[in-house]
Order: structure tokens, then sequence, then C-alpha cells
């Protein structure tokens, strides 16, 4: 008579084993993906607001440099500056009409030189979505008649936005710039 002994060899994996030891590593490769997708996110956002930055940042210098060195056209506005406007008249001191025009239609802030063709300062990467310039006073304050020692002084609020990936940031950014001298 042959007997056969059962095998008692447990050096083998079973089952069981395998499909516990699968679910603990779907669940780690889940988090790990969790956190990937999070930090890729905040990656994205991070990137949009520095391009935002960097775009305000670029717009207030050109406007700080235009509005110090020149004077507010008031003649542009009929002589009377209303409370809010999208465009900004200046004139430099070689007698140069300027216009700074926001274009809603693009998304982009313009220049004009005399009444030429507007040139688009803001880069395409940034969108303004608002632009308002407040000037004060809102009449000449170096015509002849008026109250002396008031100085011009525009107040530049814009709305930019940028977006990376899925992310899309939005900032208000708003300055106030005093005029530099008066008449020329």
């Amino acid at each position: 008579m042959i007997y056969c002994k059962a095998s008692t060899d447990t050096r083998g994996v079973s089952l069981m084993e395998i499909i516990v030891a699968v679910g603990v590593f779907s669940v780690l490769i889940l988090a790990v993906m969790g956190i990937f997708t999070s930090s890729l996110r905040g990656q994205q956002a991070i990137i949009a607001q520095a391009r935002v930055d960097r775009e305000a940042q670029l717009l207030l210098q050109t406007f700080t440099k235009r509005i110090r060195s020149s004077r507010v056209d008031y003649e542009a506005y009929g002589g009377t500056v209303s409370s809010s406007e999208n465009t900004l008249s200046l004139i430099d001191q070689s007698d140069t009409q300027l216009s700074f025009v926001y274009d809603s239609a693009n998304n982009e802030i313009d220049v004009v030189f005399d009444s030429g063709s507007p040139i688009p300062i803001s880069s395409g990467n940034v969108s303004v979505t608002n632009l308002v310039f407040y000037i004060t006073p809102s009449a000449n304050p170096f015509s002849p008649g008026a109250s002396p020692g008031v100085q011009p002084r525009v107040t530049v609020v814009m709305t930019l936005s940028a977006s990376e990936g899925k992310t899309q940031v939005s900032n208000t950014i708003q300055q106030t710039i005093p005029q530099r001298g008066g008449v020329y």
C-alpha cells in the first residue's frame, strides 16, 4: 500500500493574501495620486498668480511713468472729467497726446499716440477684465480762474486674470499716482 502524504509546505502565497496586498497597494497609490494632484493644482495657481503680479507691476510702472511726466488732458474730456473713465488722456512734455484705452473686446489695454492706431501694452498671457481711471480734480486746476493748490492725481483700478491648466486667478489692483509739475 502506498501512502500519500499531504504537503505541508507553506512557502507559497494564498489568494487571500494577494487580494489584501493589492487592496493596500491600491489605497496607497490613490493617496499618493491625491497628494500629487493637489500639489499640481497649487503649482498652477502659483504660476498664474505670478503671471498676474508681473503684468500688474509692468502696467503700473508704465502708468506711473507716463502720468508723472505728463499732464492730464482735460480738454479731451470736454473740460470736466466724470467720476470714472475707461480712457486716460495725457499730454506729454513734447505736446504729444497719448491715451490709455481699455479694450473690453480683446481684454487688453491699448495706448494711442496723437489719435493714431491703438497699440496693445498688456501681454496676451493675462486678460484685463476691468480698467477704470479716477481723475482728481474733475476740472483743470491750472486753467485761468481755477483755484490753485490741488495737484492732479489719477487712481488706477484694474482687474487682471490668468489661467494655468484648469486654475483661474484674478486680482484687482489699485494705485493712486500724482501728476508732477503743472503746466508745461
